[in-house]
């Protein structure tokens, strides 16, 4: 692993939060200077979900997030990835940042804009007429299996059938507490 501690500093004062400590050089003779101590160090990248932060280093892209974790920490475990606790990917604060499983990193994100019902974790299944015809509730147990539980239209109405699926997505939330599972606010609990 790379030692990002020769390179950069962690700086709030920085949109990224990340600042250089030495000049960076290019070229034939690597008389060009490119980069000066102190600069801010990080652009905007944008992947297939969303904007982030991201530094070129020695010909390879680091995401900021992940160096400024590594700078407080000096190391990454298997496996976890670097949560942004608002959901903002963009604020690098220390304070913003924790090193999570995937899992409960997926419990902290927004609301999918796929949803069909306008509530988290509880989307509509239709058939081919393009009518509802369930409700259903969905998350992940403390192993990471999904769990389903669908509500009939027919049988109980849109109103009512949405309205037992966010119950019972509150109900299945509460039981996961006991697993150390908290969804966010975000993902709305």
């Amino acid at each position: 692993m790379i030692d990002f501690s020769k390179y950069f500093a962690y700086d709030e004062t920085s949109p990224s939060c990340l600042r250089w400590i030495v000049d960076r050089f290019s070229g034939r003779n690597m008389s060009i200077k490119h980069i000066s101590k102190g600069d801010v160090a990080g652009s905007i990248a944008r992947n297939s979900k969303r904007a982030v932060y991201r530094v070129q280093l020695n010909g390879k892209n680091y995401l900021v997030h992940r160096v400024i974790w590594w700078l407080f920490n000096k190391n990454f475990k298997e496996k976890y990835v670097i949560d942004h606790i608002n959901g903002d990917p963009l604020c690098n604060f220390i304070i913003n940042l924790r090193e999570v499983t995937h899992q409960t990193n997926s419990v902290n994100s927004k609301k999918s804009t796929k949803n069909t019902s306008g509530w988290v974790g509880v989307d509509f299944h239709t058939k081919e007429n393009g009518k509802f015809t369930y409700a259903v509730a969905c998350l992940k147990d403390q192993d990471g299996k999904s769990i389903q539980k669908t509500f009939s239209v027919k049988r109980h109405g849109i109103m009512v059938a949405t309205r037992l699926a966010i119950l019972k997505r509150r109900e299945i939330v509460k039981s996961l507490e006991e697993f150390g599972i908290y969804y966010s606010e975000r993902h709305g609990k």
